[in-house]
């Protein structure tokens, strides 16, 4: 659903491309195509890291609550069950982080090391805090040491870590819907010319001149457009 959403918009924006910049059908024919695939692959990526973000501060929850759990005096594996049956009343049973708990879990009552558990979970998300949680369990198991108390350590260093991510991440969100707004404003104009003056747009449609100016101005809007998302897409 969420690919065919994507497509509808993409096509719906073409369209209105098209129309501002040649108001020709066979400028639609040419331009389906690359801006589909360019589109398309964009919107995965960004989807893809729009998630990661949400399984981070899943996770962040998930670590307080097994921070908590640990302080009431519950060993690790018992305290991974507790902050699971936490985090079904915090996220949907669906959530990505209400999955991984349900199977960690499970493998856990099958009486699987609780180090070999937080492996595979690292393997299976490749985020950089679970692997680094992972680590410090594995070294604290290796060497001895109180488990309990450089979890709970490691954890709150996490939980910092992830609140300033967040605080970055609310900043850029701020700059990136001034960029989205400031983007809708060279097509503004073009529409309100058009709708406006009609009789004075007509030379820049159905002849070369026009085709050629248009085009310029479209891969300099395209251009600007491509340089504001690398400058506001910053990946913390």
């Amino acid at each position: 659903m969420e690919y065919i959403m994507a497509a509808i918009r993409v096509n719906l924006l073409i369209l209105l491309l098209v129309y501002l910049f040649y108001q020709s059908a066979a400028a639609y024919l040419l331009l389906v195509l690359p801006g589909n695939l360019l589109y398309l692959r964009q919107w995965r990526q960004e989807v893809f890291r729009k998630k990661e973000r949400e399984f981070q501060m899943q996770f962040r929850d998930a670590m307080q609550m097994l921070a908590d759990a640990l302080r009431a005096g519950y060993a690790v594996e018992n305290a991974m069950a507790e902050a699971g049956k936490s985090l079904h009343m915090l996220y949907s049973a669906d959530s990505r982080i209400c999955r991984e708990f349900r199977q960690m879990v499970h493998e856990l009552q099958m009486n699987r090391p609780v180090e070999q558990v937080l492996e595979e979970l690292a393997r299976r998300t490749e985020q950089e805090d679970v692997e680094a949680l992972t680590t410090v369990l594995v070294t604290a198991k290796k060497n001895g040491g109180d488990l309990v108390q450089i979890l709970r350590q490691a954890i709150r260093q996490l939980c910092e870590k992830v609140e300033v991510c967040r605080e970055i991440e609310v900043v850029c969100a701020s700059k990136r819907l001034e960029f989205n707004v400031m983007c809708c404003i060279p097509a503004g104009m073009i529409a309100y010319m058009k709708l406006s003056f009609p009789s004075f747009m007509e030379v820049l449609y159905g002849n070369a001149f026009g085709v050629l100016f248009m085009s310029a101005c479209l891969g300099v809007y395209g251009a600007a457009y491509i340089l504001g998302k690398r400058l506001t897409e910053i990946t913390v």
